[in-house]
């Protein structure tokens, strides 16, 4: 058995870590102890040939986490259309950039809907 740092190595395995890492926050929802972020950059989504060919349009309805840098991770399809119109949104939605949700007037991950 090895320490190195606050981790114990057995042979080659890492076998545990001492250290308690600090795990990411969860993300939380807006209420009235919290101030929403704030969109400052938005890209439009683009249409795609075949939902035009089809004549298909409507909402494409996404749920995502906003960071505390004001990035938008962990985008879900909530309400989808179909025609390659979800992953057009979803790639414009990735592009976009916020002022973050705060809590306390410290920023903290976000849930939100688009």
């Amino acid at each position: 058995m090895l320490k190195l740092g606050r981790c114990v190595v057995t042979g080659l395995w890492l076998w545990r870590c001492l250290a308690a890492q600090e795990a990411p926050q969860p993300a939380i929802q807006v209420s009235a102890a919290t101030k929403p972020p704030r969109l400052i950059h938005k890209v439009e989504p683009k249409f795609t040939p075949i939902a035009q060919s089809s004549r298909v349009q409507g909402n494409v309805v996404l749920q995502l986490i906003v960071d505390e840098k004001g990035s938008p991770k962990d985008i879900i399809v909530i309400s989808p259309l179909g025609f390659g119109l979800d992953e057009s949104a979803e790639a414009a939605v990735r592009s976009w950039q916020f002022v973050p949700g705060e809590k306390n007037g410290v920023p903290v991950p976000i849930v939100a809907t688009v």
